[in-house]
């Protein structure tokens, strides 16, 4: 009877592959090697293969005394690829993590399915219309890149689901224990995710089992992992009190629209396409009007704890504690999709109606995928054939690269092709670093004075990106330097003495 499972699983794999080859912006981003945030990460997981996380990473100038990240995550993918392999392909450690997570979703779907083939393709059409798994853009394309956003949502959303399922006390503590260990050690904000949706479920679904599991991992990460977890923590704390006092304040304006930006957060643009869980909690309320349901009591209380955490954070003044739509995609990636179709099951909602709603959304959200966006466009490709032509003589090696904005140079050093740089090491920043470092984020003081300070070698500009108010005009600066290379969107300059 496994034969249904085994070719949902291959189809829900072949879907993720081909969108990844397929769909062209995507394809583009991820081909030309890790860019943003996964530039940081890729720095990272370089650092892990020579060291242990003790010791400071001197490619980064922002920097405390030592990494002070949650390194599960990078240890898996440098433990699977080698550098040259997570630079082509950026986008392979990911899917297996993704293979791992719809193999795991499958089995904890049985209790609920059991043997209905036409239940279990409605499952894949759900699953795969979330928009997590079809809909690529700059929030999404993290669960596809070089980052351990994804390890964190399948470690948390198989405890959701194994909490809601409860197949045993012993399996459910056992199992949901393992998976926040690894949700704990994968990303700060995997921790924030359990810590403030874990208790919260607990309380409305009057079980203890949450915050019992919550406890035992965090028991066995201080046993297993005692340095790195404290580190980490405290490295967290002080970023967490940073962000909230600085997290960027409401342009001015007035009216209605001005009341809406002042009083929610940008990311609450995002909330619609989470719309699948808080369709899931209607329906499992009205399972529970008709019948008493264990699986949709619980189930109705992880979910909403989840869409509670999301409504606080997506206030403004609660944003600094993330994107709130990320507490829904951390939280519900398995159980929602569970939970609609057993909704569906139990009420007897007619499946082809069910189907042809699933597939109008992920059929919408495919086309989304499609549509190219500036927020999808990769550097890497341009700056690394900029990198060839400046340094492909006797010209002397960079030093410490100073670019505009700061991520640039990160491009460089990554490649070899310079010492250091000013990228953000972990999370260990604090009001008055960053006061000292930028202008402006994601702008740096740009002077002499700072420069000689950091002793900075050799500039990397975006012409495009330049911010004249900020700094003035760009052929001001580069007639101080000499011009290595340059083509129509970046220079690359060296100072006198480099």
């Amino acid at each position: 009877m496994a034969g249904p499972y085994l070719i949902v699983l291959a189809t829900v794999l072949a879907f993720r592959y081909g969108l990844l080859r397929a769909v062209p912006p995507l394809r583009r981003f991820i081909d030309a090697g890790p860019w943003g945030d996964a530039l940081a990460y890729f720095l990272q997981i370089q650092y892990y293969r020579r060291y242990s996380g003790a010791e400071p990473d001197t490619r980064c100038l922002l920097r405390g005394n030592a990494l002070h990240t949650p390194s599960w995550y990078h240890r898996f993918a440098l433990t699977l690829c080698s550098d040259a392999t997570l630079w082509s392909k950026p986008w392979l450690p990911n899917l297996l993590l993704y293979a791992v997570g719809a193999v795991l979703l499958l089995l904890l779907s049985v209790p609920i399915l059991g043997n209905s083939a036409p239940a279990l393709g409605l499952l894949a059409l759900v699953f795969l219309a979330q928009t997590d798994n079809s809909r690529f853009n700059e929030r999404t394309i993290h669960y596809v890149t070089i980052q351990p956003r994804l390890l964190g949502l399948i470690s948390l959303s198989v405890h959701a689901a194994l909490f809601a399922l409860m197949p045993s006390l012993s399996a459910t503590l056992m199992g949901g224990s393992l998976a926040l260990l690894v949700a704990l050690n994968t990303s700060i904000f995997s921790r924030q995710v359990a810590c403030f949706v874990l208790p919260l479920a607990a309380l409305l679904s009057w079980n203890v089992i949450p915050v019992l599991t919550l406890a035992i991992a965090a028991a066995l990460s201080l046993i297993l992992n005692r340095s790195e977890f404290i580190e980490s923590c405290g490295a967290h704390w002080r970023y967490a009190r940073w962000y909230f006092r600085n997290f960027r304040a409401t342009r001015a304006g007035s009216g209605w629209r001005y009341l809406i930006r002042r009083t929610l957060a940008p990311s609450v643009t995002s909330l619609p396409g989470y719309a699948d869980s808080a369709l899931a909690v209607l329906l499992l309320l009205w399972v529970l009007r008709v019948a008493s349901d264990p699986f949709a009591a619980r189930a109705a209380a992880m979910i909403g704890a989840a869409l509670i955490v999301c409504g606080v954070t997506a206030l403004r003044r609660f944003a600094s504690l993330g994107e709130s739509w990320r507490y829904i995609s951390f939280t519900c990636w398995m159980l929602t999709p569970i939970a609609i179709v057993h909704a569906v099951l139990a009420l007897h909602i007619s499946l082809p109606l069910a189907y042809v709603v699933a597939l109008a959304v992920l059929v919408c959200n495919v086309g989304v995928s499609f549509k190219p966006g500036e927020q999808l466009s990769n550097p890497n490709g341009e700056v690394t054939a900029l990198l060839h032509s400046a340094f492909a003589g006797n010209s002397a090696r960079p030093e410490v690269w100073w670019s505009a904005h700061y991520r640039y140079g990160s491009i460089a050093v990554a490649l070899g092709c310079g010492a250091a740089t000013f990228e953000i090491q972990g999370t260990d920043l604090s009001e008055k670093l960053m006061a000292s470092l930028f202008a402006r984020y994601p702008y740096l003081h740009c002077s002499e004075a700072f420069f000689d300070e950091y002793r900075v070698t050799h500039l990397l500009i975006s012409k495009r990106e330049w911010p004249a108010e900020l700094y003035g005009s760009i052929e001001r600066v580069r007639g101080l330097y000499r011009v290595l290379a340059e083509n129509a969107d970046f220079v690359i300059l060296a100072r006198a003495h480099a």
